[in-house]
């Protein structure tokens, strides 16, 4: 699986990385998933860009998923953001 989206979040008053992934092809939308249940075979951030994401944190994400409403609309699994996507994705 491929990563396009890395930050970091507070859950139980720890704080853990999270990767936004496409589980498979076929997923409505991109699921986050904490870092300690990923393998990483390639630690390469080739093709994300360094954000703030809307806690003022540092986030690497694919350049695609810097508009905020797009993004959203991919984690609430919206389809046709979801086919845009992984249309764009193919183009590469």
């Amino acid at each position: 699986m491929e990563v396009h989206g890395i930050y970091w979040a507070e859950y139980r008053g720890n704080v853990e990385r999270y990767h936004l992934i496409v589980p498979e092809l076929g997923c409505p939308g991109l699921l986050s998933v904490p870092a300690s249940d990923c393998e990483i075979v390639d630690a390469s951030l080739d093709g994300l860009v360094l954000t703030k994401d809307t806690r003022g944190k540092d986030a690497f994400i694919h350049p695609m998923l810097l508009d905020r409403e797009y993004l959203d609309q991919l984690i609430e699994h919206d389809e046709g953001a979801m086919e845009k996507f992984i249309a764009e994705l193919n183009k590469q």
